[in-house]
């Protein structure tokens, strides 16, 4: 090893440590420090995770290996052995995020989600995020046009079962009127970083359509304990054919709160729009987050005059 190798090593062995905010003895003595750590075992002996931290110790390429092993566990977007004593990692900082314990049961629930057609009408979705073998994944229903469909008995009865499937779906799909067949389904998997929520779902029925989901979870640290209320979040649609893709804007209210909004509601398309910057680039800002969870806020004190209304 060189020593700009051995340099780059020791750098990138602090970097790690410091992304991952624990220790290596957190993880080798099982603290609740690093609860959120996994690969424990990657990690070479306690004595050589110690050494690591000497910059004049230099360490076999099969202890770097095991770090990198570690790392990928950990950290992405994952890296080799190469990289880690041939670039500084802290110079891309920005692009690499630490992922956290893959079934983290406060994201767990059904939610309601409010966007708008490329139209300018308000759409309804319901998103139902589930635990499969340790494993988070979702199902989503878009393309709801009413609150009548959105919150009555027949899409209750689909997300009564987890997870609600395809057949269901359909079943559903062919007793709508003509005006209310614009639904979608999709199902796919969730992957959470520390700042995060990432959803990547396809349509079983139609598998060229598919939809990324992002969340920005900056304001719901792993210390609170309570689940999710919910957030605004981007959305792609997009297909497997050329020049097919869309990007807007989606609110979702996890069903825990007992918030009810109506699609008809004046509060949801101010913040749902998107307002292009004049070189088109598309944001999200941590304000209009903000205004969607005090809308979330203000339905679950203020509920509808009549349950009819909307149920």
């Amino acid at each position: 090893m060189t020593k700009e190798e051995n340099n780059l090593f020791h750098a990138n062995y602090k970097y790690m440590w410091n992304k991952l905010s624990t220790t290596y003895y957190h993880v080798k003595t099982g603290t609740p420090k690093a609860s959120h750590i996994q690969g424990g075992a990657y990690l070479p002996a306690y004595s050589i995770c110690s050494k690591c931290f000497t910059d004049g110790y230099e360490p076999s390429i099969g202890t770097v290996d095991s770090i990198v092993q570690f790392y990928n566990q950990n950290l992405s977007p994952q890296i080799n052995t190469y990289q880690f004593l041939h670039e500084k990692l802290e110079k891309t900082d920005e692009i690499r995020y630490q992922t956290k314990t893959i079934n983290d049961q406060r994201f767990i629930g059904k939610y309601y989600g409010y966007y708008l057609s490329t139209s300018g009408e308000n759409l309804g979705a319901v998103l139902q995020v589930y635990e499969d073998n340790d494993i988070l994944k979702a199902v989503m229903i878009t393309g709801i046009r009413n609150n009548e469909e959105l919150f009555g008995n027949e899409l209750a009865d689909i997300f009564s079962n987890t997870p609600p499937t395809s057949k269901q779906f359909q079943t559903y799909f062919e007793t709508r009127s003509t005006e209310n067949q614009r639904c979608s389904f999709y199902e796919g998997t969730v992957d959470i970083t520390t700042s995060s929520i990432l959803i990547f779902l396809t349509s079983p029925i139609e598998p060229i359509r598919k939809m990324v989901i992002t969340f920005n979870i900056d304001c719901f640290p792993p210390g609170y304990n309570r689940p999710y209320h919910g957030g605004l979040s981007f959305v792609m649609a997009t297909s497997d054919g050329p020049f097919d893709s869309r990007v807007f804007k989606m609110g979702f209210i996890n069903q825990i709160t007992k918030a009810t909004i109506s699609l008809n509601d004046e509060g949801i398309r101010p913040i749902v729009k998107i307002h292009p910057h004049e070189n088109y680039q598309l944001s999200l800002t941590s304000s209009e987050d903000r205004q969607w969870y005090e809308l979330i806020m203000k339905h679950t004190h203020n509920p509808p005059a009549s349950k009819n209304e909307f149920f």
